[in-house]
């Protein structure tokens, strides 16, 4: 293919995403309901107190239940557009297509780094550009978009480093790597990985190990630790989000079902376009249970009503050891569904049932699997960060984000895997004859 071709060609599949994630925007008139979640109250607190600031369970203060990057990125288009103003929405939904946009070209380098072949580079950002729950996941106003591209970044910089050994190569590695945990805290095992991986690499000279290493923990330390000090002088605990426990809690309780939710039951189903207000405290006037948490016995609520985050994280902790102390072979039963439900499709959300969902999911689920078998260390970084990811999931609970997250890494395994199994099936059938012919 000439090089005028392949711009072509990875044009094409970039306006494909485009369009692909603006038609839903339009379609779903997102901008009219854009599922901010906790974003958007961050964002206002941004502009009122130069502060993150949430209310939730009726209390309103320092909050940590998301990083300070797309709250930031929204708190400005609000300051342009004005807050709660249809037109700031529209305007970080456009960004959410142009970082699927962004997703799949790294998808096209990625796949061109690991075939060194056009056609299976451009048939993984044809399918990242057209996944169902991709495109979806960009008509809402949270930074899954941004925190996919990103996990997905980190592995192509992860190969550049690796192919080119500069120094340039190795910042974009750990810039990569350190916005990603801040963005996805599960990402930090991932970054462990890395650490261990560049320190026991015989190949490079120990100077540059030794510059790898030094460079990524310069990155953390730069983004991540701000973040983590942060956290420290308004909770009084080291931490990267106050989010966690709650998961933790989502999977070990007597309603846990090995995801944040709770069974699909037709009413369930019916009731998931009815939403709740953004700034509603949890659990307080919930039409359908749908969630874990909205279970929670009137005990329980009041004990959470009007503590800070830490606090409301203590009495998760509190309450997650005392069910696994009681309950230990029910919730490491409960293991494998976690997994499942992360790798798969978890089966209790209320889209998990629609054929555009659950037949491309199955098929994703077992091709990466072999994928991953058949790249044997090539696909490392996209494992590591898969495997990051599980781990969250199974010692907290699954769900539908984290998926969606993992899903461009999903695809490039997959795509990667089925192009050598193709070439090597090529080569031997190539060998063959030319064996056959030296015998004869």
């Amino acid at each position: 293919m000439s090089s005028t071709a392949w711009r072509c060609a990875v044009g094409l599949v970039l306006l494909l995403a485009l369009v692909a994630r603006l038609s839903a925007v339009f379609w779903l008139k997102s901008w009219d309901y854009p599922l901010p979640g906790p974003s958007r109250q961050l964002a206002q607190s941004l502009l009122e107190y130069g502060a993150l600031y949430y209310r939730d369970w009726s209390y309103f203060g320092p909050s940590s239940v998301l990083s300070p990057v797309y709250p930031t990125l929204l708190a400005g288009l609000f300051a342009i557009f004005g807050v709660e103003n249809p037109t700031a929405y529209f305007a970080a939904l456009a960004t959410n297509a142009v970082l699927g946009a962004a997703a799949a070209a790294t998808a096209i380098a990625l796949l061109r780094r690991l075939t060194d072949r056009p056609g299976p580079a451009l048939a993984a950002g044809a399918l990242v550009a057209i996944w169902p729950p991709q495109v979806v996941a960009a008509a809402c106003v949270q930074p899954i978009a941004l925190t996919a591209w990103v996990v997905l970044l980190g592995c192509l910089m992860w190969h550049r480093l690796m192919q080119q050994g500069t120094t340039l190569s190795s910042l974009n590695f750990a810039i990569a790597a350190a916005l990603a945990v801040l963005l996805m805290p599960a990402m930090l095992l991932a970054a462990v990985l890395a650490l261990g991986a560049l320190l026991i690499q015989p190949a490079r000279s120990l100077d540059v190990r030794l510059r790898d290493v030094s460079l990524l923990l310069a990155a953390m330390a730069l983004l991540v630790w701000p973040w983590v000090a942060r956290n420290r002088v308004v909770h009084e605990k080291w931490l990267l989000t106050t989010a966690f426990w709650q998961q933790v809690w989502a999977g070990a309780n007597p309603n846990a079902t090995g995801s944040d939710r709770l069974p699909l039951t037709p009413e369930r189903r019916a009731a998931a376009t009815q939403f709740r207000p953004d700034d509603e405290p949890a659990g307080e006037a919930v039409r359908i249970p749908m969630m874990q948490v909205d279970l929670l016995d009137a005990a329980r609520r009041s004990a959470l009503r009007g503590q800070r985050e830490v606090q409301r994280e203590a009495l998760f902790r509190q309450w997650t050891i005392e069910y696994v102390a009681q309950n230990p072979w029910r919730w490491l039963g409960q293991l494998p569904i976690r997994l499942l439900k992360t790798w798969f499709i978890d089966w209790d959300h209320p889209l998990s049932r629609h054929p555009l969902a659950m037949f491309p999911r199955a098929a994703l689920s077992v091709v990466a699997l072999a994928g991953a078998v058949a790249l044997g260390w090539r696909g490392a970084p996209m494992v590591a960060a898969c495997v990051a990811i599980l781990a969250w999931a199974g010692l907290s609970a699954a769900s539908v984000k984290q998926t969606i997250i993992m899903e461009p890494l999903q695809i490039t395994l997959a795509v990667a895997g089925l192009a050598m199994l193709q070439g090597r099936r090529r080569e031997q059938t190539i060998v063959a004859p030319a064996r056959t012919g030296v015998e004869s």
